[in-house]
């Protein structure tokens, strides 16, 4: 995957995100979007301040309504990364706990 920034293939699953939607084929190349909760995943990961109004939504469309269940996603999406404190501010921050 040397074509692909290498800030996205950090967070790149070995099974990949079964729930991404295709969004181009054509011969030979198929191009496939993250799907939302991977987005979150991700995006939990980074925890930049640029991050927080994309939080905010994918968080609205999943319909999660914890910080426990955010946490509890980005576990499910990517295991063996741990959520780091400033992401942990950023849910105290949105659900107001």
């Amino acid at each position: 995957m040397w074509w692909l920034n290498d800030q996205a293939t950090v967070h790149a699953t070995s099974g990949g995100d079964p729930a991404a939607p295709r969004v181009f084929e054509n011969a030979g190349i198929r191009v496939a979007a993250a799907s939302p909760e991977h987005l979150l995943a991700m995006k939990m990961l980074a925890a930049r301040r640029r991050d927080i109004d994309d939080i905010r939504i994918l968080v609205k469309h999943l319909g999660l309504s914890s910080a426990d269940e955010v946490v509890a996603l980005c576990d499910q999406v990517l295991p063996d990364e741990p959520i780091p404190g400033r992401a942990r501010l950023i849910l105290a921050d949105l659900f107001e706990v």
